[in-house]
């Protein structure tokens, strides 16, 4: 039996850099559970979360783009019937605990598509189809690439803009299965010194259709006018699962795949804002997977604070202040005294543009009339064209108007050049 008794302790998971595995715990069938995530239940969406969601919607549209957000269930919801009866009453997730995880699940894309936000996702499993994640990984199997991505398309289709696309067939194509070690193995090798037994999984490739009409997409120079962003689930590796292919089959359009592996929700969309072929040639549609275990309601900090104001970009000669400093590697006053300005409301956001690209973290110590509030910025080490720009939107929430803006910069910033504007969004 791979499982070991430090598999229950919380506290080694934290020590060893497995957070996002504790705590593992075995299933039916060889099914492996993690209870951080497995018995989530409540997608219910916050009045803030939905305003943000529109927000940032209605920001890219500000760019020709319809943002879509595909949002799958959990995999424990999925796969309730593998998690052993007494791990489901001992975490509240009965028979009839997961059908209200169901409802609410079901009601949340409901309602969000009632306040006029674009989502999709799964509320049935197709009868009798393979399992839509692997048994040992937190990853989506193929099948539950297919079908994410023909729920997606579903969606996708009632887009006036999708009949504008490009079209083109593509072909999808089974290949030979292989082995698939699945990313729990890690915990399990770390804690127990053991090891998992691999499960088949099944390959699929997407290929153009060479057809007598699209031998100029075949051959030419041709942009996807689709974007994805997403997580490992929807990157070309590393869990196989042929997400943007099932998609591209299922719209007969082409996708450029911006999903990353290993580095959160945020990174993919960030970059893509934040990239030349964003802010020269905007796609149509962009769709940005989110997991269903994450919780939007806490994602304001993580996503929604940076990404909203990065679609709306340097206000150049309409900001209501700005400046240039010349970083010295201590912290420093980046605007002087804001008290006069006024400045205070929720469409007030900060750009700052390093002359040269930053990787390392750094913090801003806000100072407004009634609180100080600190920021803290880092990316993934897989943001994959580095750059200097950062945004944030200022959150006031009755603290008064900001007062003063300081930067606490990390000390590779040292005779950095970086110009601080102060921006509003135009109602």
């Amino acid at each position: 039996m791979a499982f070991c008794e430090k598999m229950n302790d919380a506290t080694l998971y934290d020590e060893k850099g497995l957070e996002k595995y504790k705590t593992l715990i075995p299933g039916r069938d060889g099914w492996v559970f993690r209870t951080l995530v497995a018995f989530k239940k409540d997608f219910s969406i916050n009045e803030k979360t939905r305003r943000s969601l529109k927000a940032l919607q209605d920001g890219f549209k500000r760019h020709g783009t319809d943002f879509v957000l595909l949002f799958p269930p959990n995999r424990g919801l999925i796969h309730a019937d593998f998690i052993r009866p007494e791990d489901r009453l001992s975490h509240e997730f009965t028979a009839d605990q997961v059908k209200e995880g169901w409802s609410s699940y079901i009601s949340t894309l409901a309602g969000l598509k009632a306040a006029g936000i674009n989502i999709a996702g799964v509320n049935t499993i197709s009868e009798g189809a393979p399992p839509f994640f692997y048994k040992r990984d937190h990853h989506w199997s193929a099948e539950g690439a297919r079908q994410s991505a023909r729920a997606a398309a579903e969606f996708l289709k009632t887009l006036p803009s999708y009949d504008g696309l490009s079209k083109t067939p593509f072909v999808t194509k089974q290949l030979e299965d292989s082995d698939y070690p699945g990313a729990f193995s890690k915990a399990f090798k770390s804690l127990c010194e053991t090891s998992l037994p691999p499960e088949k999984a099944s390959r699929f490739i997407t290929e153009r259709a060479e057809t007598g009409t699209n031998k100029a997409a075949l051959f030419g120079d041709f942009t996807p006018e689709i974007v994805l962003m997403g997580t490992s689930n929807t990157a070309p590796d590393p869990n196989v699962s042929n997400f943007d292919g099932f998609l591209k089959e299922a719209l007969s359009a082409d996708v450029d795949n911006r999903a990353l592996s290993g580095a959160g929700v945020d990174t993919s969309m960030l970059a893509y804002i934040n990239s030349k072929d964003f802010k020269e040639k905007p796609a149509k549609i962009a769709v940005w997977e989110v997991p269903g275990y994450y919780d939007l309601n806490k994602m304001n900090a993580q996503i929604f604070l940076q990404a909203i104001p990065a679609l709306y970009g340097d206000c150049e000669d309409a900001a209501f202040a700005s400046n240039t400093v010349r970083l010295t590697g201590e912290k420093i006053d980046l605007l002087g005294d804001l008290s006069a300005k006024n400045i205070l409301g929720e469409t007030y956001y900060l750009h700052l543009a390093f002359e040269k690209p930053v990787k390392n973290k750094f913090t801003l110590a806000l100072s407004y009339q009634k609180f100080e509030d600190k920021q803290s910025f880092s990316r993934s080490n897989r943001y994959p064209v580095p750059d200097g720009d950062y945004y944030l939107t200022l959150r006031f929430d009755n603290k008064g108007p900001l007062k003063k803006l300081t930067l606490l910069p990390h000390k590779s910033m040292k005779d950095l050049n970086l110009t601080t504007r102060i921006c509003k969004i135009a109602s």
